[in-house]
């Protein structure tokens, strides 16, 4: 029996990772007490451990690898014929990812955003590269998130908290803005695929990467220990892509009328996926149609419930959503849909778009041209990937999906 110790961990990534790997993986979302007892019953041939756990498991084991015990700090237990012996991968996994993305750390300013396991595990990892400053902060701490002006110059911040994990991905710490001379933002976060904090940074052009890669990479080590051999490390990078295909959502932007709703819906079907259209999910939720939404309560209100079905979806992974045609005039509907997804606009020239007189703001051809005007820079900007949408379906779907199977960065 192999897997994931920890609690409230649902929302883990590892067991799709292992499986991968080529063997069978579990989790163990497990309170106090019932942790005291798996850990005293030693019924596992291997475990990983993390949150609140990486530090509490330490009196149960037997042996302390060099790995762990300078740090304290344990994410790997092997069970040798009752023999348990504590590991750390963690940060073995940081150092692939900062080797991967090329983050150059020497004489660099590093801020560390939490105090705890991960930050402990991630500072030491640190130091051999040669920092000119690193520096932790957290709630209580007396540099905190509240008066970020003695950590201001930080040329790079490494989130450890987690703030703006599943299920509470609209949250982030702080404003990256306050740091003029920040380089790269590093983010332990891997559910979402991108937090606030990397979406943030990617939007101020700084180069930002989540914490996907570092949980593939020490899952790979893990697994050296669990089974005592070595896998070839290209094995990191190829289960590293083959998760954000697997979990990336295709969302799909775009004028009234551009095809966003009958692709989809085709899409869906041809790639086995779930498909959501925002429009229908905001009608559910209301249970009135939007023209009645509007004629009743306004586009302020309209908008509000837009907002909240878009953070909903946006948590979901591999699906295909269709947003309705002003769901990106809000930038943090833009952040909430870029959390797990690639936005496709189906670029559809407006000749070829149509009116309809069910359409609070798209009910005359004069309406539909204000739109496409004041939309058509917004939607483009607002793209990861333009799609011409003036040829057929066939074609179109197509091109969704070759450009779907692309590598993108997270």
């Amino acid at each position: 029996m192999i897997g994931l110790v920890g609690y409230n961990i649902g929302y883990s990534f590892s067991p799709i990772i292992h499986n991968y790997l080529g063997y069978d993986y579990e989790i163990f979302d497990l309170d106090a007490s019932e942790f005291d007892e798996f850990m005293l019953m030693r019924n596992f041939k291997a475990i990983n451990v993390t949150i609140p756990y990486k530090e509490a498991v330490i009196p149960y084991l037997d042996e302390l690898h060099s790995s762990a015990k300078e740090l304290g700090v344990v994410n790997t237990v092997v069970n040798k014929d009752g023999y348990l012996i504590g590991y750390n991968t963690d940060t073995a996994g940081f150092d692939f990812a900062l080797k991967y993305n090329q983050v150059e750390i020497k004489d660099k300013q590093v801020l560390i955003l939490g105090t705890g396991a991960t930050a402990e595990s991630i500072k030491a990892s640190l130091i051999k590269y040669a920092p000119s400053k690193i520096q932790m902060i957290g709630r209580t701490t007396p540099v905190n998130y509240t008066n970020l002006e003695p950590v201001s110059s930080s040329n790079i911040i490494i989130n450890t908290s987690p703030i703006g994990v599943y299920p509470n991905t609209d949250q982030s710490l702080l404003d990256l803005s306050v740091f003029k001379h920040l380089e790269t933002v590093i983010d332990v976060i891997y559910n979402p695929l991108n937090s606030l904090l990397i979406s943030q940074a990617k939007a101020l052009n700084i180069k930002a990467y989540g914490g996907l890669l570092m949980l593939v990479a020490q899952a790979v080590f893990a697994a050296e220990y669990f089974f005592d051999k070595n896998y070839d490390q290209n094995i990191i990078a190829d289960t590293y892509h083959q998760v954000i295909k697997d979990k990336e959502n295709i969302v799909l932007i775009g004028m009234p009328t551009s095809g966003k709703t009958s692709l989809g819906t085709i899409l869906a079907e041809t790639l086995n996926l779930k498909f959501y259209d925002v429009d229908q999910e905001i009608e559910k939720r209301a249970e009135m149609e939007i023209a009645t939404i509007f004629a009743k309560y306004g586009e302020t209100y309209f908008r509000q419930l837009e907002k909240e079905v878009i953070l909903d979806l946006s948590k979901l992974h591999s699906v295909i959503i269709a947003t309705g045609g002003g769901s990106v005039l809000d930038p943090a509907n833009l952040d909430y849909l870029r959390m797990n997804g690639r936005l496709f606009l189906l670029d559809r020239s407006l000749a070829n778009l149509k009116y309809s007189s069910d359409r609070p703001l798209n009910s005359s051809i004069e309406q539909l041209e204000k739109l496409y005007y004041e939309r058509k820079d917004i939607y483009q900007k607002a793209a990861d990937v333009i799609v011409d949408n003036n040829q057929s379906l066939a074609i179109t779907l197509e091109k969704i999906i070759e450009v779907s199977n692309e590598d993108t960065n997270y």
